[in-house]
């Protein structure tokens, strides 16, 4: 059966969520910790209705198979779930990410494999998903069988090659619904709810040297709705089409040079 998703959403907390600044403490600047940032705009959502984690609910409840999909065929909007696109560091290079592997631990705990490509290197990645926060998310489906929930989870990915030596790890959310037990996608066209359905906030680490750089990714990075939290210098919005955000040229050395806007994700680095 086919879901159709229309859901026209405004949320206040899509205006707040990019605008980061320094903090000052005794006169030094401090970079924002933008992982803990993103917790408390999340937490401060008031149609957000929190659940228990330790609850039986969720304990039945199992992912993995929505994490590695690439493909909801139960939806009228066909999207990719498994892999996603961002950028590090002050440059905001980009970096690939595509989750094929995903086993639940215990109660809504996962340990996944990740392949990453940055810059000519591909590497192959441990990750680990911890649940921190868990959501209900009622009335945005006008079918009353269908369940929203959000999941907060803390991450934390390593290379599987030593000599590499980095970790990235932050907060990830992910969203979904539950219909007659059965765990589904969802996407919504109008640009509503983006922020919740994947994305990560963190840092990548370099473990020889300990420099840590914001590292966030999501589904989609820029284009019409699509634009990715606390990376505003990243983006231009033109005036005429103010739900556009494009990247600015003097990062797309960084790239971005091939970057489709109506097609952003390629596969072909994951047959390599």
């Amino acid at each position: 059966m086919k879901v159709t998703v229309a859901i026209i959403l405004f949320f206040s907390f899509f205006g707040g969520l990019g605008q980061v600044s320094k903090e000052r403490i005794n006169d030094l600047q401090i970079e924002p910790d933008i992982s803990s940032l993103w917790i408390k705009e999340i937490k401060k959502q008031t149609y957000l209705k929190k659940l228990d984690v330790n609850c039986t609910q969720l304990k039945t409840i199992d992912i993995s198979s929505i994490l590695v999909t690439n493909n909801n065929s139960k939806s009228e909007f066909s999207k990719n779930f498994a892999t996603f696109t961002g950028v590090v560091g002050q440059d905001f290079e980009r970096v690939d990410f595509h989750i094929y592997s995903a086993i639940k631990e215990k109660n809504q705990d996962y340990d996944l494999k990740i392949l990453m490509k940055k810059g000519s290197l591909i590497d192959t990645l441990s990750g680990h998903l911890k649940l921190i926060e868990a959501f209900n998310l009622p009335e945005i489906f006008t079918d009353k069988s269908m369940q929203a929930m959000a999941f907060l989870y803390e991450f934390n990915f390593i290379s599987e090659k030593p000599d590499r030596g980095f970790t990235i790890k932050g907060t990830s959310a992910v969203s979904f619904y539950v219909k007659d037990k059965v765990v589904e996608n969802f996407w919504m066209e109008d640009g509503s709810f983006r922020e919740y359905i994947r994305t990560f906030v963190g840092y990548y680490i370099d473990n020889k040297t300990n420099q840590k750089f914001n590292c966030v990714f999501a589904l989609d990075v820029a284009g019409l709705y699509s634009y990715l939290p606390f990376c505003e210098d990243f983006y231009y919005i033109d005036e005429e089409n103010p739900d556009y955000y494009f990247i600015k040229d003097k990062y797309r050395q960084y790239g971005w040079q091939d970057y489709d806007y109506s097609n952003p994700i390629k596969y072909e680095w994951l047959d390599k």
